[in-house]
């Protein structure tokens, strides 16, 4: 029978796994006496695949967090300001309130901009928005793809 090494975040040596059962590593010499297999590769590779796709996530999360800078003003980033500055937009327009749209940045100062301004906002948000989820998506297919440790390290 063939084991897998099981790893920690540290990437190191835990125990071993076959068919859903897990072997402390205290059981490594006893396992290998009775004929078993360890195959350390495979594991190590699993384990580094699912600390890189948390870096992935977290890297994520850490951009979608930055800010944008248009016009002179740093507005906060992220898909679900563009959101909202959109919905906003559109519930302003709709409703024909106000040729107005007033916009606040990350200071909580509120700006008033005109429909292009206040579009050009919600464009910068979105494109950086948009520029995260391709980046993470591609860093994941990259991820998925990879076959080696090396390969892994470099997503």
């Amino acid at each position: 029978m063939v084991l897998i090494a099981q790893y920690d975040e540290a990437l190191k040596v835990t125990g071993f796994k076959a068919d859903n059962t897990f072997y402390p590593l205290e059981y490594q010499s006893e396992l290998e006496a009775s004929g078993h297999t360890i195959d350390f590769d495979a594991g190590k590779l699993i384990k580094a695949k699912e600390v890189k796709l948390a870096e992935i996530d977290s890297d994520f999360n850490l951009a979608e967090s930055q800010t944008v800078l248009v016009n002179g003003i740093t507005y906060s980033g992220g898909a679900s300001s563009a959101r909202d500055i959109r919905d906003y937009i559109d519930f302003i327009t709709e409703e024909g309130i106000s040729t107005e749209y007033n916009l606040w940045d990350i200071n909580g100062t509120e700006t008033p901009l005109t429909l292009t301004q206040a579009n050009e906002v919600k464009i910068a948000i979105a494109k950086m928005a948009s520029e995260n989820k391709f980046a993470k998506k591609n860093r994941k297919v990259a991820l998925e793809l990879a076959s080696t440790l090396a390969e892994v390290e470099a997503v």
